[in-house]
């Protein structure tokens, strides 16, 4: 049995972390890894290239100073691509909230395909309020649609908001009331996970106030506003898993981060959406090809490493791993290759943080045998 097809069962090892029985087994067998210093296996390794090439998109970009003008306070940009039922609450969302600032909705077509999708966007293209504005592309993903709004945006403010979640009603007003009058790059709210009848799930609080930490906001593109010159020099990347910038480029960028306890977004965990089917296939591998990316981008804008970015690394080799199960052995091999030549930049650093000790020396040495096991252990 590969590596590949044993980790398929993903259930088996959420059991093995929900009864900690996980941690009984790493420790029985971390020694064998440490002492032995078990190598790759004894195959030939391939390149990950074979299968998912890096696009070697860049978040940079040179914006003229047309665009840095703004003619009112927000946009707010959906991405839409086979959303089905969802997209009429995401959209009716937005033209129902009790706000008095002046916002325009930028409903991005990428390449949808299914009738109920079809069906709402022929429904606003009728739209006579002057707040929609409809665009039509071939299917490009996520990134490309959101730079597409980006592009032709001229808002004071940006939003995100994916096609198959909601705002609250009152999420513009909150968040947009306190950018305007702390003079804020980027306010973020609370949100809700809801299911598909807008029920609530789960509820994920956020402090409030001016915001110091780097890791006091959420990683996700979307429940906040961004100054739109935090945009200036900065794209999404064309990959999977594009909200990367977030946490590793705009939030570094912003001078200005305030939280507000308001719950301004509603979240569905879609089955259907990009970020879940692109679990276990191909494209999962822009998980690294983005991170690696990226790192070369904050040199460009001159943004520094430092502790909190270094644990963030960690956390995204552990999170490529985990979105890359399904990978043959012999690509692994190549991943972890890889991931260790990336990680030397990160040399003069040690983690804080108890847990991550045993990744960071199975990195350093280069100890493949360690770095899988405590993945595998690790990854719920």
């Amino acid at each position: 049995m590969t590596y590949g097809s044993m980790m398929k069962n993903e259930q088996f090892y959420k059991a093995l972390g929900k009864t900690k029985l996980n941690y009984v087994i790493y420790k029985i067998l971390k020694e064998k890894y440490v002492v032995n210093n078990l190598k790759p296996l004894p195959i030939q390794k391939e390149s990950i290239e074979l299968i998912r090439k890096d696009s070697k998109s860049s978040s940079l970009i040179t914006r003229d100073n047309c665009w840095q003008k703004s003619e009112y306070n927000l946009d707010i940009i959906v991405p839409v691509y086979n959303t089905g039922v969802f997209l009429e609450d995401c959209i009716q969302s937005v033209l129902t909230q009790n706000t008095k600032y002046n916002y325009k909705l930028f409903i991005i077509n990428d390449g949808s395909t299914d009738r109920e999708t079809l069906l709402t966007l022929k429904k606003y293209e009728s739209d006579k309020s002057g707040r929609i504005v409809n665009i039509h592309v071939p299917n490009g993903g996520i990134a490309a649609a959101r730079n597409i709004g980006i592009d032709k945006s001229l808002g004071s403010y940006l939003m995100f908001l994916d096609s198959d979640d909601i705002l609250m009603p009152d999420a513009i007003e909150g968040l947009l009331s306190r950018a305007i009058e702390e003079n804020a790059d980027i306010v973020e709210g609370a949100y809700n996970n809801v299911s598909e009848k807008n029920a609530i799930l789960k509820q994920f609080p956020h402090s409030t106030g001016t915001l110091s930490g780097k890791n006091d906001m959420y990683g996700y593109a979307w429940g906040k506003v961004y100054k739109r010159e935090l945009f200036s020099q900065v794209r999404f990347p064309e990959y999977n898993f594009e909200d990367s910038i977030v946490k590793s480029i705009l939030i570094q960028l912003a001078d200005k981060k305030i939280g507000i306890k308001n719950v301004v977004y509603g979240y569905r965990r879609n089955r259907k959406s990009v970020s879940f089917l692109s679990q276990n296939n191909p494209k999962s591998l822009d998980s690294y090809w983005i991170t690696s990316q990226i790192n070369k981008d904050r040199k460009v804008l001159g943004i520094s490493n430092e502790q909190s970015y270094y644990e963030y690394m960690l956390n995204m080799v552990k999170l490529t791993f985990r979105r890359n199960i399904q990978l043959e052995d012999k690509y692994i091999i190549d991943l972890f290759d890889r991931i260790c030549d990336d990680m030397e930049e990160f040399s003069e650093y040690k983690t804080q943080k108890e847990g991550m000790k045993d990744l960071e020396t199975a990195i350093r040495t280069r100890n493949f045998g360690l770095f899988r096991l405590w993945n595998t252990m690790n990854m719920f």
